[in-house]
């Protein structure tokens, strides 16, 4: 909720063009939630906390997309704190593959879903309908 809360601040003085002190705060804010949510995933998957045992079909298996969200959020905050200006200058170093393994991941956002149907096709599943277990009384 802080994160969101933080987007929703740092979209309002974008669209008001006011880039003062307060925006700073909440952009520096923001891109920290946003590595703290990649770092709370990468341990969650370590640890396997809230992390259903039970695989599914494509990409949508828990450890999977909390791997994908975790990612996203990390490269997102990168890429905000490249384009702030508190940006460290050291990293600068790292513009020749950050963006490009961003990319990765943001296109990941389009296969996902794309996988996910053809791996169902695959498999034959429909909608439901092949229930083949029923109770009985």
């Amino acid at each position: 909720v802080l994160l969101l809360s933080c987007g929703v601040v740092v979209s309002y003085f974008n669209i008001t063009g006011q880039y003062g002190d307060a925006y700073q705060h909440w952009e520096q804010l923001s891109v920290l939630l946003g590595f703290a949510s990649l770092v709370a995933a990468l341990i969650q998957l370590r640890m396997g906390y809230e992390i259903s045992p039970r695989p599914r079909r494509g990409v949508i298996d828990d450890s999977c997309m909390n791997l994908y969200a975790g990612l996203y959020s990390g490269f997102v905050s990168w890429l905000a704190l490249r384009a702030s200006t508190f940006c460290p200058l050291f990293l600068e170093r790292m513009d020749g593959i950050v963006p490009w393994l961003a990319s990765l991941v943001f296109g990941f956002s389009l296969a996902a879903p794309i996988i996910t149907l053809a791996e169902n096709e695959k498999s034959g599943a429909t909608n439901g309908a092949d229930n083949s277990s029923s109770i009985s009384g």
